[in-house]
């Protein structure tokens, strides 16, 4: 009949046992002489607990109701390991039920490991590096200036490009009321030595560029056209968190870009915001 194994092993270990006839199937109400062999890769380390040869309870199944499931001192005991692996292969009646009449709850038995001198290495961590935002000194701003008789608008960030718009045809006033900053990017000249210092961020950079559509300007992200230096197109990335957006106008073919709160109550474009009001980048303040 089926007695308790007590041999548990770890991955590799093979336990076989030859067990005498036991009188009784359940309850460990009988005993029989029990013998086993141990083999695993720890090799003189075999984990088997015991000895190879003894006299021992059989018969381990739970009895079933209205018996008593066990014979004392023998109590209802949970084969923990057996619900982890099934390396200690188990005769047929402890398979069919992961409980059994024993003194104790059975625990896996961890292979232990031969002695042996090592050197002991210390860990070392590399820390990440943290990503740094831009100084102000590579940040430029990008300033929209306004033909008020036309209703249309361009957008610059340095002097060649204020040179282009004013030689398309339309004009733009440069220093009067109608002229604004809608924020700041990062400068042409600076990119490199942004994305060195914030290197997890940069990837969400993007280079901002505006091109002549019919009489308004559009933006990319892609650098094409008017170049404006670079924005982010994730809140937050190398510290822009200026959420810009754009409108149309009731009035031109322009495209006005700015902040959401600065465009309220402006009569040309309240109320024509596009994009379904989503973001088109970020820049910074």
């Amino acid at each position: 009949m089926t007695s308790r194994q007590e041999c548990l092993l770890p991955t590799g270990g093979r336990v076989e046992r030859v067990d005498g006839t036991c009188a009784k199937t359940c309850g460990a109400y009988s005993t029989a002489a029990r013998n086993r062999t141990c083999t695993n890769k720890c090799g003189e380390n075999c984990p088997c607990i015991g000895p190879t040869d003894d006299v021992g309870p059989c018969g381990i199944a739970l009895c079933a109701f209205p018996a008593k499931d066990c014979n004392l001192p023998y109590k209802k005991s949970f084969n923990v390991y057996m619900r982890k692996s099934k390396i200690c292969h188990t005769r047929r009646a402890l398979m069919a039920s992961r409980f059994f009449c024993g003194l104790d709850n059975v625990d896996a038995v961890v292979c232990p490991l031969a002695t042996t001198t090592t050197a002991s290495t210390a860990a070392t961590t590399t820390p990440v590096p943290k990503d740094v935002p831009p100084t102000n000194n590579q940040l430029w701003e990008l300033k929209f200036y306004y033909n008020y008789g036309r209703i249309l608008h361009a957008f610059c960030s340095d002097q060649a490009c204020i040179d282009v718009i004013q030689s398309n045809g339309i004009g733009y006033g440069l220093n009067d009321a109608y002229t604004g900053v809608i924020g700041r990017a990062i400068r042409e000249d600076a990119i490199a030595a942004v994305r060195a210092a914030c290197p997890t961020g940069s990837a969400h950079l993007r280079n901002l560029g505006f091109t002549k559509v019919g009489l308004h300007y559009e933006h990319n992200l892609s650098g094409s056209g008017l170049k404006q230096g670079w924005v982010s197109i994730v809140n937050g990335a190398c510290g822009a968190t200026r959420g810009i957006k754009r409108w149309r106008c009731h009035y031109s073919e322009d495209m006005q870009y700015d902040i959401e709160s600065n465009m309220k109550g402006n009569t040309f474009y309240d109320g024509l915001i596009m994009d379904n009001g989503a973001v088109q980048f970020y820049m910074y303040n």
